[in-house]
């Protein structure tokens, strides 16, 4: 971090009732996001002030209490020429946020923030610090440095450490920020680059752009209690404690394997984990609960199965995928209530078996219990649609919907899926993406969206598969024909970012081809798409994208608190090195971006006067 990349505020408060020896001094830095266009490499430079638009910033002193603004600063570019100093007083004891704006001459923000919470009390001192990210862009987080009051400090290595693909982040029902596992090194093979999983537990910090390790109480690094990615997660809070869930991945896999695209998959010849569940203990605030790991006695012997995970957390699912001599047709459901999250007792376990077997299928919980399952390969075609639910006291029932694909659409394995409502009696269901499957074309490079919607019927308490219909989604450009994407739903839209739309070059698709910052021939796209769908027309309406200036195949993404989405890791590229290598070859990410639509900040945020 260099000084030149942020605005120090030094400010004098006065505690009410109190006399001269009351002041108290707190060092508030605004730390600017770095620009994603350089790669997240180059700090911003403030030398010249602001950033550019910026003609003054709004300083709110916010109780945590019930959020009432107790002052107010508008601070001109003139108030900080030299050194970017100013004095707040009048603030009573207790305990505050500063709440931070950049505004242009008119309009909404251009810039905001807010700190961690932090108390104001006779003979205590204390240094927020808030990090400044821009509306609609993208903004740089987790790099070498980022914490202007410790320079020193490198994120206890996740610069290094934290660098994976295919990690799972979630939102801790208290608002802490998680990412776990995720491939962790790429060996060069010439059969295929072979990607090995790590064990690491991070957490991001939005008020300060930085991210941590998460750490026991006797300081050590928390880790899962064996390598896993691809997995999926889920958070919940029970006994005093938050839980991480982690659902099925695998330890290793091989990325572009000889004789792609006809013979293999992406990601294929992958290793399982040994325990297809495990829970991770996370200290509550002011819980007793120590940091832990631990599996879950569980099996599903199948590697890289589908997940998914039920509303709350507590019920999870696993589906297909891929086991010796060739596709699975095993499904389990587990449910974990508080004993068996803590280990006292086991979970509950369904086990049985799928109509059809499937791997590369997409799944989904929907609100009635009833497990939906979506494309994906038998291991010779398309593997079709079925809903999956419970029978009896421990039995599981699957039942085939024999609906027909629209006119055009494709069937499809490792497609995006997005339930856009679901109240019991009605579900929609948007199917994005996905590469076709079919006899010696499985896995072909994807030429169209394959968008369908598809729609259930039920009477309150399940949904009838005989009612299963679907139809053609419009709307969905060429932006949405890629596989094994992210997608996350967040301020009411949906954003779609990395993923591959095949492992060929292709020309006018942003994102492939040689050269600049892709290697290799395939096409991982570089830009991310935020979109609305409507659940009764089926529509699809493209707001706009952002392109980075790498890949991102297999990144993890997240919608924050407080806005934005937070999007870290993934393949930036894969095969033959170049030689010499690139300043910024960077195959397996370690930087993290956050995405800020234009409605996340406060419109009014610009419109306030300096309080007393």
């Amino acid at each position: 971090m260099t000084a030149n990349r942020c605005i120090l505020l030094a400010v004098l408060w006065a505690c009410s009732g109190g006399g001269a020896g009351d002041l108290q001094f707190h060092s508030a830095s605004l730390v600017f996001a770095e620009d994603s266009g350089t790669g997240c490499v180059t700090p911003m430079s403030l030398r010249a002030g602001l950033p550019p638009g910026v003609d003054r910033m709004v300083v709110q002193v916010v109780r945590e209490s019930d959020g009432q603004v107790a002052v107010t600063r508008v601070l001109a570019p003139g108030d900080l020429a030299d050194r970017r100093e100013v004095v707040v007083t009048g603030v009573p004891e207790g305990t505050y946020r500063l709440v931070v704006a950049g505004c242009g001459a008119d309009g909404p923000p251009l810039w905001g923030g807010r700190s961690a919470p932090f108390h104001v009390s006779p003979g205590f001192k204390s240094a927020p610090i808030v990090f400044m990210t821009r509306s609609g862009a993208l903004n740089c987080v987790g790099g070498k440095n980022q914490n202007p009051l410790q320079p020193k400090f490198n994120g206890d290595g996740f610069y290094v450490a934290g660098r994976a693909a295919f990690q799972a982040a979630t939102v801790t029902p208290s608002g802490r920020v998680l990412a776990t596992g995720g491939f962790a090194t790429d060996e060069y093979q010439v059969t295929g680059d072979v990607l090995k999983a790590g064990r690491r537990v991070w957490e991001f910090h939005p008020e300060t752009g930085v991210f941590t390790g998460v750490f026991s109480p006797s300081g050590e690094p928390l880790e899962l209690a064996e390598p896993r990615a691809a997995h999926g997660m889920a958070a919940l809070g029970a006994g005093g404690a938050e839980w991480l869930v982690l659902a099925g991945g695998v330890s290793s896999a091989v990325l572009g394997p000889e004789k792609y695209p006809v013979q293999e998959a992406p990601l294929d010849r992958a290793s399982p984990v040994q325990s297809p569940i495990e829970v991770v203990a996370i200290p509550a605030p002011g819980g007793t609960q120590e940091a832990s790991a631990r599996s879950v006695p569980v099996t599903h012997g199948a590697a890289f199965p589908s997940w998914a995970f039920s509303g709350d957390g507590r019920m999870v699912a696993l589906a297909g995928g891929k086991e010796s001599g060739g596709v699975s047709g095993a499904v389990t459901v587990v449910t974990l209530d508080e004993a068996a999250l803590s280990g006292t007792t086991g979970p509950a376990v369904r086990s049985g078996t799928l109509t059809r077997k499937r791997f590369g299928a997409s799944m989904v919980f929907l609100s009635t219990g009833d497990l939906l399952l979506i494309g994906g390969s038998d291991g010779t075609g398309p593997a079709g649609m079925e809903v999956v639910r419970a029978s009896g006291t421990d039995a599981i029932e699957s039942v085939v919907l024999t609906a027909d694909l629209p006119a055009g659409v494709a069937a499809t394995a490792f497609a995006s899926v997005a339930v856009l409502s679901d109240d019991k009696t009605s579900a929609s269901i948007l199917v994005l993406g996905g590469n076709p499957v079919g006899g010696a074309t499985a896995f072909a490079d994807a030429t169209a969206p394959n968008a369908f919607l598809l729609e259930l019927d039920g009477d309150g308490s399940a949904y009838d598969p005989a009612s299963a219909r679907t139809r053609a989604v419009q709307g969905a450009g060429e932006w949405a024909a890629r596989s094994l994407a992210t997608l996350v739903h967040a301020g009411g839209r949906w954003l779609l970012a990395g993923g591959f739309r095949s492992f060929n070059a292709e020309a006018g698709v942003a994102g492939c081809g040689t050269g600049g910052p892709v290697w290799g021939v395939y096409c991982f796209p570089r830009t991310m798409e935020a979109f609305e769908a409507d659940a009764i027309t089926g529509a699809v309406t493209a707001l706009g994208g952002l392109e980075d200036t790498k890949s991102r195949l297999g990144a993890a993404a997240v919608a924050l608190p407080e806005g934005g989405v937070l999007l870290v890791g993934g393949v930036n590229g894969f095969g033959t090195r170049p030689s010499p290598l690139p300043a910024d070859f960077d195959p397996l990410l370690s930087t993290g971006l956050v995405w800020v639509a234009d409605d996340a900040f406060d419109p009014a945020a610009c419109e306030v006067a300096s309080g007393p």
